[in-house]
């Protein structure tokens, strides 16, 4: 017994472009925490309506439940953890998510006569169910669980990737563009490092100067000038590395120097303002695909999944996204 009250919080997703299969759900504990232990029900809601045999799917209905020391505490708990969960099965079902609604907050604690109580009125979802994508629970399961087994250094990382990959995908419509490569280009960013750490694994390296040699030549900079630089370093100066960059082109992009320079063109652009908004926008459109792509494979790369597993995420209907522009 961990002392503390337990909590239960409901949020809904009213826009999510997945749906859980009816019948089936998503299930994850324990999640650890400073007050014990929670766990994460995903499922989707679903109304029986009159002359249909089969109820109508709805919106994502996500239920975090676990101790706390009062209502405020389990609600932040609540909604981090269904946040970073639900955009990991976003990112493998590659649909956007939608935005996460607070529904219901309530003390859950056995026995209790009086209870802490929140609602937030949330409309339900009527007319046309949603163009929308039906998961395999079993597979986003076992990529959460992958997930969750990466080194905690790198499932950081890992996570802020996917992090930038789901937002992209709310701005997935035409004219928009550019905001979704901004995204996808920090997603970029963010998995390097561990792209860096898995070709020195590859080439049984040890360090990344072996690898920056091997890559790049050996430096023909005169002795003095480094001694310079290394002071410039020393004393908090920055130097551009020529190691990220090639990571980037030749290992995620896999050689694509094409789409690799115009990705990092346009977002450096759009950075810093160096061109039009039109001129960089047209830039993005013409390689935000193939970006994605090489970002989103890039991250599945570094979860040990099986490679049956891999590979159906890899491939349809989980290749393509389904954009929110559509009917």
């Amino acid at each position: 017994m961990s002392g503390y009250n337990t909590y239960t919080i409901v949020l809904r997703c009213g826009d999510a472009h997945f749906r859980v299969p009816q019948g089936r759900g998503v299930l994850i504990r324990p999640i650890t925490s400073d007050f014990g232990d929670f766990e994460l029900k995903l499922v989707t809601r679903t109304v029986q309506v009159e002359k249909f045999e089969t109820p109508i799917p709805r919106e994502l209905w996500i239920e975090v439940s676990g101790p706390a020391p009062n209502l405020e505490t389990a609600l932040n708990i609540a909604t981090a953890t269904a946040n970073d969960y639900v955009r990991q099965v976003a990112f493998g079902a590659n649909a956007w998510q939608g935005v996460l609604d607070v529904h219901l907050a309530y003390d859950s604690t056995a026995g209790q006569e009086r209870r802490e109580f929140f609602q937030n009125w949330v409309p339900d979802e009527i007319g046309l169910p949603r163009v929308a994508r039906h998961i395999d629970a079993d597979l986003m399961f076992r990529l959460l669980v992958a997930i969750s087994k990466v080194q905690a250094r790198d499932r950081s990382r890992i996570i802020r990737a996917i992090t930038q990959y789901t937002d992209a995908l709310q701005y997935w419509k035409r004219g928009n563009d550019l905001y979704a490569l901004a995204h996808i280009y920090m997603g970029i960013e963010a998995i390097t490092p561990i792209a860096l750490k898995g070709e020195l694994v590859r080439r049984g390296l040890d360090s990344r100067s072996e690898l920056e040699e091997l890559v790049t030549g050996p430096s023909d900079t005169p002795w003095n000038l480094r001694l310079a630089t290394w002071l410039y370093e020393m004393a908090g100066g920055y130097k551009p590395s020529k190691l990220e960059p090639w990571i980037r082109r030749e290992v995620i992009f896999r050689g694509d120097s094409k789409t690799y320079q115009t990705a990092k063109k346009a977002s450096d652009h759009l950075e810093h303002g160096l061109s039009q908004h039109s001129d960089v926008q047209s830039m993005a459109a013409n390689c935000l695909t193939q970006t994605a792509e090489y970002l989103r494979g890039s991250i599945l790369d570094h979860i040990s999944l099986s490679e049956d597993d891999r590979e159906a995420l890899k491939e349809e209907p989980y290749l393509s996204l389904i954009h929110i522009s559509e009917p």
